[in-house]
């Protein structure tokens, strides 16, 4: 993660928003720093800044999510925990949602329900499809996200073994 970091600091436009986004089992394998240490070398370099966000998505059954909390609440970043790789569509929707909303202003003239803007607010908020971003996204592929990341095999219906109804042999 954090040679990622510095690959934006690098190369990263700092007129746009920053957004980082790593899916990981949240099984540390590599790093030599200590969970503390890790997130708080991540609030600095990168997510004390307000336009950069970072979100981890740890995915599976057996990803330490009171580690990864503690880990975002020191860092200062957003965790997602998800069961399967198939929950990601939602994940990414609920990012851009937290993206968006951040990078837009609350000012009350308009209001539909609890929500209220001015028009101009409402314009600007139109316009964040247009807005450039520079983005990272970090699959984690070590061998321990193998049974995480591979799907199940397909299953018939009990009792249906399509494979032999309709294979001819040769």
């Amino acid at each position: 993660m954090i040679d990622v970091i510095k690959t934006f600091q690098r190369n990263g436009d700092r007129s746009r928003p920053w957004i980082f986004v790593v899916v990981t089992d949240g099984d540390d394998n590599r790093s030599s720093r200590s969970l503390r240490k890790c997130a708080e070398e991540i609030s600095r370099l990168f997510t004390k800044e307000s336009s950069n966000f970072l979100f981890v998505v740890g995915v599976g059954d057996g990803v330490d999510s009171t580690k990864m909390e503690q880990m975002a609440s020191i860092g200062n970043f957003i965790y997602f925990p998800v069961k399967e790789f198939y929950l990601l569509e939602l994940v990414f929707l609920t990012i851009a949602h937290k993206i968006t909303t951040s990078l837009s202003l609350s000012v009350g003239n308009l209001s539909v329900g609890n929500y209220s803007a001015s028009w101009a607010e409402v314009q600007r908020h139109r316009n964040l499809c247009q807005v450039a971003i520079d983005y990272a996204l970090l699959i984690d592929v070590s061998a321990s996200m193998n049974s995480v990341i591979l799907p199940p095999p397909p299953q018939c219906f009990e009792g249906h073994d399509l494979k032999k109804k309709y294979h001819r042999g040769d």
